[in-house]
């Protein structure tokens, strides 16, 4: 079984070609790209940072080091590679729409790295393929009509009067109204399409324009249609943001607000589903924002979820009105998380538990109830992350047991995402119970132990459902349960645990890049800034000064951006570090 990635085996492919030819990384970089400022990207390469990037992407390189097919192909047998269909068929296909995408990304992100470019040209090369099927199926002909017409022609030869005049009158139903709206539907597509384009080339305004006129086509005719197709659309829009860096949640979020104030506002069930999902487009709208925006977007999250419970009376579908406690209670947890307001988190967890207790008496399906049983985890940690409590180990406990029923119902129903998602906050609660000072040595090294396994299950199952927010959270966590690790290690182990932690951050760094979330960056740099001066720390280490040298920059790096986004706590944190690396650096020197 082959255990390398497709990107480690083409890495060391052009590592040892550049080596045969006598090129540095800087002077293939401007050999390939004319520009020294792609060295970066070579270095990637030849790391095997990128697990599969597409050699198309990396032409330049690959023509200049006269790499054949052939070499590629090998490349991709020693590996667990897997080729992106849709990629392949763009660059087959549309390959001017590729260059002018990767260009306009390029143009707008100049410091993003080759994994970065590689997921946007994946997401566009998606979004392209079903774009050019959707215009494939614009042209299906209706026949209904004309065999209605050749039967009532067949039953007045034979005298069946009766029988003529019912197939005419369904021929005219399906003139006036179905082929009617037909033909809506047609003209409704062409303008998706156009919006859709706008949305690949990324004018969100004129994508929101074209949408909503798309769906104001069936108003005179089926409005409860018009309105579908904004629900379905925005959907579409939250499933797909789910999955990407660049997440449309507020298109679909815009959307859906154009059905409250034009559409539906007499209609009390289609009232109370548009607003339940905008209660789930604004909180993940708030997803990776840091600021006044992300509050603004959990605040409105939270006002939909009321207003959407409001909207149901008893005796309406009891799944809608658990579904919309459990959206409420998600997006009060989440207010939490900024405002560590105490009413919001015990009203978070009421709306839980009485979502939970529904679930159990219906005994519906297991997929809500293990959304519950994970956000009741989530809840009754989040209460240790701003407060002291007097039993903390009692908290943990319980937050452990419904992550842990959270991980059983999910496995009953095949849930991965939330499967993951519980394994994660399991991990995160068992590494909290090693921290506490009464925990016993040998039980605190098990925990970790734990915790790291629940955590690197919770990573194997998003990049298959590509979740990249809750991938780089799941690293971010991983990095600190080894640094925990490594300040209660001895000997020979304390390195590998910091290298690993090292690791950890620089994958969590790729999705939280400078240039789009400069205060998760800059925190990144902090930590890999502290674990270098950790590791020159250790006896007999060679590369002291290296590693001093390295926590500096990381430091000042991180430094840098906290005083442009005035996090004061960051601020000392580092300042007070950089002094004591600066002092351990002049030491060095003597």
């Amino acid at each position: 079984m082959a255990s390398k990635t497709f990107g480690s085996a083409l890495g060391a492919l052009i590592h040892a070609r550049r080596k045969a030819k006598g090129l540095t990384q800087t002077q293939l970089a401007e050999d390939a790209f004319g520009t020294p400022g792609k060295t970066r990207r070579i270095s990637e390469l030849e790391n095997g940072t990128v697990a599969n990037p597409h050699p198309k992407t990396i032409d330049p390189i690959i023509a200049l080091l006269e790499i054949t097919e052939d070499e590629i192909e090998q490349c991709a047998k020693a590996s667990n590679g897997k080729p992106d269909a849709d990629l392949d068929r763009a660059y087959r296909e549309a390959r001017n729409l590729v260059e002018v995408v990767a260009r306009q990304f390029e143009n707008d992100n100049p410091n993003a790295t080759l994994s970065d470019l590689d997921e946007f040209l994946r997401d566009k090369a998606h979004e392209w393929a079903q774009l050019r099927e959707r215009i494939r199926k614009i042209d299906e002909a209706n026949h209904k009509l004309g065999n209605l017409k050749a039967s009532a022609e067949a039953a007045l030869d034979q005298g069946r009067f009766d029988e003529v005049d019912a197939l005419l009158i369904e021929a005219e139903d399906v003139q006036q109204h179905s082929r009617t709206l037909n033909e809506v539907r047609i003209q409704a597509n062409l303008r998706i399409l156009r919006a859709d384009t706008s949305l690949l080339k990324g004018d969100d305004d004129r994508a929101v324009e074209l949408y909503r006129s798309a769906a104001e086509f069936f108003m005179p005719f089926d409005k409860a249609e018009g309105v579908q197709l904004l629900q379905n659309l925005a959907h579409r829009l939250y499933e797909t943001g789910r999955r990407s860096l660049a997440g449309t949640f507020h298109v679909g979020a815009r959307l859906l607000e154009t059905v409250l104030t034009d559409f539906v506002a007499e209609d009390r069930a289609v009232r109370s589903k548009t607003r339940y999902q905008l209660s789930l487009l604004y909180r993940n709208a708030a997803e990776g924002r840091r600021g006044p925006e992300t509050l603004t977007f959990l605040t409105k999250a939270v006002d939909y979820a009321r207003e959407g419970l409001s909207d149901l009376k008893e005796g309406d579908d009891p799944f809608d009105i658990t579904a919309m406690k459990i959206s409420l209670g998600n997006c009060l947890f989440e207010i939490v998380k900024l405002t560590e307001d105490d009413d919001a988190l015990s009203e978070a967890k009421s709306m839980l538990k009485s979502a939970r207790d529904q679930l159990l008496m219906q005994g519906a399906g297991p997929d809500l109830l293990a959304c519950v049983h994970n956000s009741l985890g989530g809840a009754t940690l989040e209460k240790l992350n701003y407060s002291d409590v007097e039993d903390e180990e009692a908290m943990l406990t319980e937050a452990i047991g419904s992550f842990q029923a959270a991980i059983v119902t999910a496995e009953e129903c095949s849930y991965p995402e939330i499967w993951g998602v519980a394994n994660h906050n399991l991990g995160n609660a068992l590494a909290g119970l090693a921290r506490l000072k009464d925990t016993k040595p040998e039980d605190r090294g098990f925990l970790r132990v734990r915790a790291v396994a629940a955590v690197s299950a919770a990573i194997e199952t998003y990049p298959e459902a590509r979740f990249p927010f809750h991938f780089a959270k799941a690293h971010a966590s991983l990095a600190r349960i080894f640094w925990d690790m490594a300040g209660t290690e001895q000997g020979e182990m304390i390195e590998p645990c910091l290298v690993r932690s090292i690791h950890s951050w620089t994958v969590a760094q790729h999705i939280y890049t400078k240039e789009q979330f400069p205060d998760q960056w800059a925190e990144i740099q902090m930590h890999i800034g502290a674990i270098y001066g950790a590791h020159a720390g250790i006896d007999g280490i060679e590369t002291k000064h290296e590693d001093l040298l390295e926590a500096q920059r990381c430091l000042s790096e991180a430094l840098e951006v906290f005083k442009e986004r005035d996090m004061q706590t960051q601020i000392d944190y580092c300042s007070h570090s950089l002094k004591v690396v600066a002092k351990r650096l002049k030491d060095s020197n003597k």
